[in-house]
């Protein structure tokens, strides 16, 4: 009978461990669920704010060339360059043609010694008679070249209400017109574009 109690007493040693067994592998378990329920959180936000600025180029022909063999009344001849204006502001450009001195003027170089100038018209027309030169952005009218510094719209030469990023081509006509009293000689004067982005 002793030895029949010690067998029932080695089963439930076995028994016993076999549950604990079962616990501690159940432990790694816990642990994968996760946190625990009491745990604090929070959290936080950043705005990336990208701030892109207005930029406006320009380009312009270099040199325009007219050549005039001149009449008594005066001969008028023309000469074309282009000018490209390109700016990623929304709201477009002004640019403003302009003498790049206070002088509108063509004249030879002081070198020459010749004192004769053209002047510049003094009103637009459609024309230019006698002796005297002027520019147009549309090849007909003929406007003043006004002293540098000048942003009235007398001195406009083009302008957008939207952006041109790709460019925007415009082409410059500039008209000159000489009589027999103007000495032969290359008679010069720079002009000048500005160009604005609009507000």
């Amino acid at each position: 009978m002793e030895l029949k109690k010690q067998k029932a007493s080695n089963k439930g040693v076995k028994i016993i461990s076999a549950t604990l067994a079962a616990s501690l592998l159940a432990v790694p378990a816990l642990l994968l669920n996760g946190a625990p329920t009491s745990a604090a959180s929070q959290t936080a936000t950043t705005t990336v704010n990208v701030r892109i600025d207005p930029t406006i180029a320009i380009s312009a022909t270099p040199n325009i060339d007219i050549n005039i063999t001149p009449t008594a009344s005066g001969q008028f001849q023309t000469g074309d360059g282009r000018v490209s204006i390109s700016t990623n502001n929304t709201k477009g450009y002004t640019t403003y043609i302009t003498s790049s001195t206070a002088d509108t003027d063509l004249k030879q170089p002081s070198s020459a010694g010749v004192s004769t100038t053209i002047p510049s018209v003094t009103a637009s027309a459609n024309t230019i008679s006698g002796t005297a030169w002027g520019w147009s952005n549309d090849a007909t009218q003929f406007n003043p070249v006004k002293v540098a510094g000048t942003t009235d719209n007398s001195a406009v030469f083009s302008k957008t209400t939207t952006a041109t990023p790709t460019g925007d081509n415009k082409t410059l006509t500039v008209g000159a017109s000489a009589t027999t009293s103007v000495p032969e000689g290359t008679y010069s004067n720079t002009l000048l574009f500005t160009a604005i982005t609009n507000n």
